[in-house]
């Protein structure tokens, strides 16, 4: 299932998975503990790693993203006290 995921990610980018994080910049990012055990459910059954996982989902959100698929925002107004 790894090479699936490899192959996909390929498709994506044109470029190989990451093997290594030398020359990039972690990023931190808040998950539940939900999220958290979607992700490792998913990576387990295709057979990867939760950190490859994520990778491949950023990469598919940037190519959707510059692709012009757009997220669906929705405005909100928030009415505070005028001291």
């Amino acid at each position: 299932m790894a090479k699936k995921l490899g192959t996909a990610f390929r498709m994506i980018t044109g470029e190989a998975l990451p093997k290594t994080a030398g020359g990039n910049n972690p990023v931190g990012v808040l998950l539940t503990d939900t999220q958290k055990k979607d992700l490792d459910r998913i990576a387990s059954e295709v057979g990867t790693t939760r950190h490859k996982l994520m990778i491949y989902a950023i990469t598919d959100f940037i190519k959707r993203y510059d692709a012009g698929e757009k997220p669906r925002l929705k405005n909100e107004t928030k009415t505070t006290l005028d001291i």
